[in-house]
């Protein structure tokens, strides 16, 4: 009596082995887009769909790292949206919420090769760039030509550190302050005189 399977049986076996290989490797795919589907819907803010505030930091403490290594200057910028307060007020959170998205869509323009753009707070946002003062100023005023599509304005707070230094969200915000302080829907820059 023969032990050994027949050649047609381990073809057979083979074949079926391939079988649910294949299909094993389609359901690891699938799982696999799943999970790093939840891991970007983890890292972004559902109103505004930009980073949230960890993962923003996480990000621009990589792209510091990365300007530091090239020897590049960097920046950052924060945008408060002026009289958010009174949208929710006189039109509702919805109306506010509506805001958020819309302001998150066009900051979102500016994610990419060498900038990293988050959600701060409310109605804040932050955007840290590779790139001196001149970009960050580019930056702001493409942000404030097109926030009329939103019927908003907003002001703006940047700082710039020279290379090998980091730029300071502390000193963007008293730049920001600022801005608001000097009548709203303006640019201002840390360290400078007036805003733009």
């Amino acid at each position: 009596m023969n032990t050994h399977p027949s050649l047609n049986t381990l073809k057979e076996l083979l074949y079926q082995v391939k079988g649910e290989l294949a299909e094993l490797e389609s359901v690891y795919s699938l799982l696999l887009d799943r999970v790093e589907g939840m891991a970007e819907k983890a890292e972004r803010d559902e109103l505004s769909g930009l980073l949230r505030r960890k993962s923003f930091f996480d990000r621009w403490h990589a792209l510091l790292d990365q300007c530091v290594s090239l020897g590049l200057e960097s920046g950052v910028l924060i945008v408060d949206v002026d009289h958010f307060k009174r949208i929710n007020d006189t039109r509702g959170h919805a109306a506010g919420d509506e805001v958020i998205r819309r302001v998150g869509g066009i900051l979102r323009r500016f994610e990419g090769l060498g900038s990293v753009v988050g959600r701060y707070g409310g109605e804040e946002f932050v955007v840290a760039y590779t790139g001196g003062l001149e970009r960050g100023l580019r930056i702001c005023s493409e942000i404030q030509s097109a926030l009329p599509e939103v019927g908003v304005t907003a002001s703006l707070g940047v700082d710039v550190g020279p290379v090998g230094s980091a730029p300071s969200l502390e000193r963007a915000d008293a730049a920001l302050y600022e801005a608001k302080r000097t009548g709203r829907n303006r640019t201002c820059v840390a360290g400078a005189a007036s805003g733009e």
